[in-house]
């Protein structure tokens, strides 16, 4: 299991290379689907994405693709939800009640899987805030407006 806020910043090396291609920038995540999309990395020559297919293995310090061919321009990956922008939404739950706002999402380094995602609400400048993990189980869905959720670990 890995986390998104821990991937942000570990390069990313091409095996037949032996080239870093660049450090994660941002993790594009699909609350559709409920995965990781893949990567945007900044690299000398400017942004590039790595989509989720192409990453080879999750290592403790470096993502590893095959090659360098395994990153396209970041004007044509799909455009994803980042955690930024998820932790803009609202975590409700279906009984009404404001939860707190996604602070990180953990998900299976294997599969990209979303697993669940860790909420903080409280607190003043980050002290005295309550932290609570949310299973993807639970998650109704992921809108516009709010992410809802089911209460007391009933998935709807």
């Amino acid at each position: 299991m890995a986390s998104v806020a821990e991937l942000k910043g570990r390069p990313v090396i091409s095996l037949a290379e032996g080239e870093r291609l660049g450090d994660i920038r941002e993790v594009a995540i699909d609350p559709t689907a409920r995965q990781i999309a893949g990567f945007v990395l900044k690299g000398d020559g400017g942004d590039t994405y790595l989509p989720w297919r192409n990453v080879k293995k999750i290592g403790p310090d470096a993502v590893m693709v095959d090659n360098r061919t395994m990153t396209e321009r970041v004007e044509n990956a799909d455009p994803y939800e980042s955690l930024a922008e998820l932790g803009k939404l609202p975590v409700i739950s279906d009984a009404g009640a404001q939860l707190g706002h996604v602070e990180n999402v953990t998900f299976d380094d294997v599969s990209g899987a979303l697993q669940a995602f860790e909420l903080k609400s409280g607190g003043v400048f980050g002290i005295g805030a309550k932290s609570q993990s949310i299973a993807m189980a639970d998650v109704v869905s992921v809108g516009t407006g709010a992410i809802t959720v089911a209460t007391a670990g009933e998935a709807k």
